[in-house]
């Protein structure tokens, strides 16, 4: 029975029927639309060429919705073979995301280990924990180590847009570009 409704939906969906008309398709089958959607709710169809009246079940692919975000951003698909692929490819970017979102954090300022708060949503990535967050205290970014181009010591830098290992070096160095001496 769910066979006959899904493909009654799919027909129904490929000629731009409303979704009027598939809650009327329930409601003929028994079931309401609630059901309906809490059957088929997770789970979209695509189809596989492009073309939205061929209707032959090789044509046919069910994917998870929480994938269509990932899928949408990745290749482009055309055939069967290259819908899978680009399936297979958002369920591993998928797992990826998760399996990043999951993992713990070492504190930089008390060394302890935590799961950050906002999961690292976007590019910024929580380096301390929130007890030491709560007290004001926040973990120092590290920016490597960098060579002064005027002493030509190592330095830690200390943020990342640094050059010179001091104030003192960074005036010599503009000395020298005020009097062509820039090489020496």
């Amino acid at each position: 029975m769910v066979a006959a409704i899904v493909f009654i939906a799919l027909m129904a969906l490929s000629y731009g029927v409303t979704a009027g008309f598939l809650w009327l398709v329930c409601l003929c089958f028994g079931w309401t639309w609630w059901s309906w959607q809490a059957a088929l709710g997770v789970w979209l169809v695509l189809f596989c060429d492009g073309d939205r009246s061929n209707l032959d079940p090789a044509n046919l692919k069910a994917v998870p919705r929480a994938i269509i975000g990932v899928m949408n951003n990745g290749p482009a698909w055309r055939d069967r073979a290259s819908c899978e692929a680009a399936v297979a490819l958002a369920m591993v970017k998928r797992g990826a995301d998760a399996a990043k979102r999951s993992r713990r954090h070492v504190c930089g300022v008390c060394g302890r280990e935590f799961e950050p708060d906002n999961h690292e949503q976007g590019r910024y990535v929580q380096r301390t924990c929130r007890e030491c967050l709560d007290k004001g205290l926040r973990s120092p970014k590290e920016y490597g180590e960098r060579t002064c181009p005027v002493c030509g010591r190592r330095f830690a830098a200390r943020s990342a847009r640094s050059v010179y290992c001091s104030r003192d070096c960074q005036k010599e160095w503009y000395r020298r570009c005020r009097n062509g001496m820039r090489d020496r």
